[in-house]
């Protein structure tokens, strides 16, 4: 006869489940030595990637200039391969220049495409590339886009926006945003491993929006909210105009 002694209902059940484990004190020590540790195990965000992206650049000993034009090349576009085939479709003289190569070799050696490749690949995927430096990636969306196209609308559209240090106005511009990149500019997603439909991923902007992350001036510095709660409207369109 099959007994059901752990189904138990009430304490029973758990009294006699309770006699196959055991919490001893090296187990104990173990648990309570990396508390910090338990807050990120098995998940990843963006300063984690952010701190992976940065040992490998340090290993790879690049340049300011050259990790800079990593973080740039993939503001531009959110393809390895495709940046690559632009470098190398750039002129002679520009591939003389001292950045060009080491940019290149990293995103060749170190990147892989997707989020879902990075473990199997045991390299950097390039889409999280803009995501783990917000600030960053609209600095560089700034110094891209011509002024006539360099709006609220047009920055909304680029999902690090909505992780800043938004006001509640703001952050309601950045989902609207959010919204539309993923419904009608983003479509899906090519990757062969995790294949997404269009629409609104709502999980996903939750996360960004908890980021907090804020604007960069090109001295690569700073720049604080004028007020706690976060940028205004105003204050994003203040930063758009001075470039």
């Amino acid at each position: 006869m099959v007994s059901f002694l752990f189904a138990e209902e009430g304490d029973l059940g758990v009294t006699e489940a309770m006699k196959l484990l055991e919490l001893s004190d090296s187990l104990l020590k173990f648990i309570k030595d990396k508390e910090e540790q338990w807050v990120t195990f098995g998940k990843m965000n963006s300063h984690l990637y952010r701190d992976q992206l940065m040992r490998r650049m340090k290993a790879k000993q690049l340049s300011k200039e050259s990790a800079t034009m990593v973080f740039f090349l993939a503001s531009v576009i959110k393809s390895g391969p495709r940046i690559v085939k632009a470098m190398d479709q750039m002129t002679e003289e520009e591939k003389k220049l001292t950045w060009w190569f080491p940019t290149k070799d990293f995103f060749l050696t170190e990147t892989t495409q997707y989020v879902s490749q990075a473990v199997k690949n045991q390299k950097f995927p390039v889409v999280n590339i803009p995501t783990c430096m917000p600030g960053l990636d609209v600095l560089f969306f700034c110094l891209m886009t011509p002024k006539e196209r360099r709006t609220l609308d047009n920055l909304s559209l680029r999902p690090t926006f909505s992780q800043l240090d938004l006001q509640e106005a703001a952050q309601t511009k950045a989902k609207e945003g959010y919204s539309t990149y993923w419904t009608k500019i983003i479509k899906g997603t090519k990757n062969p491993d995790k294949p997404e439909a269009p629409g609104m991923k709502e999980d996903y902007y939750q996360n960004a929006a908890g980021d907090k992350y804020h604007l960069v001036k090109k001295d690569m510095t700073l720049i604080q909210p004028a007020v706690a709660t976060g940028y205004t409207l105003a204050e994003i369109q203040t930063y758009l105009d001075t470039f």
